[in-house]
């Protein structure tokens, strides 16, 4: 069995030195994918690495229409890799995931990582949940994804509890919400942000 990865503290920028990936790993990840094409992958809690997580996405981008529309990757230790090939699946026009967890992980400890998410939100089309609590993403990180939903239409729910988003980030999502540019999400939560009381309760009344 893989191995699985006990969560006692937020993961670190040390995800980017991916463990290894073995042949046996691999054929596990392309056995969840082949059998999940009428609902759910779960890859959560093993100690897969950036290298894998790439890989996994790649695959279910493969897997196109035939792949499931719920993904659960928790505590895979991904990084910046993995977060390039999120976007790439998540921008491709035959895209149907709804639901990714992608919480426990590292994609904000990368800038490119975390922007090219930001942009794939703005293109995809089938997404309506997005979890991506305690995957260090900081002020800069929460204003790109913002601003990458101003031209999203699908999602309703995104969880960015305890990131570092801050101030900064959570005005992000305020001006979001205020200018009308995004009429859709619904519930964005930030608990656990640094974010005074008083913003976050003016982000979550909206």
């Amino acid at each position: 069995p893989l191995l699985c990865w006990p969560h006692l503290n937020a993961p670190s920028s040390s995800m980017s030195v991916a463990p290894s990936f073995s042949e046996k790993e691999k054929k596990e990840i392309d056995d969840i994918v082949r059998t999940s094409s009428d609902g759910e992958a779960v890859f959560s809690d093993r100690f897969l690495g950036d290298h894998a997580g790439r890989y996994i996405f790649q695959q279910l981008k493969k897997a196109d229409a035939q792949g499931p529309t719920t993904v659960d990757a928790k505590g895979c230790y991904m990084g910046l890799e993995s977060g390039l090939a999120v976007a790439e699946l998540l921008k491709s026009p035959t895209c149907k995931l709804e639901k990714l967890s992608l919480e426990w992980n590292s994609f904000g400890s990368f800038e490119n990582g975390i922007t090219e998410i930001a942009t794939s939100l703005a293109l995809n089309g089938s997404l309506t949940s997005l979890d991506l609590r305690n995957n260090n993403i900081g002020p800069n990180g929460g204003g790109m994804l913002a601003r990458g939903l101003r031209d999203n239409r699908t999602l309703v729910s995104l969880d960015l509890r305890w990131n570092e988003i801050g101030n900064p980030g959570a005005l992000a999502f305020k001006d979001l919400f205020v200018t009308g540019m995004n009429t859709v999400l619904k519930s964005v939560k930030l608990v656990g942000n640094k974010v005074s009381d008083v913003v976050l309760t003016e982000v979550e009344d909206l």
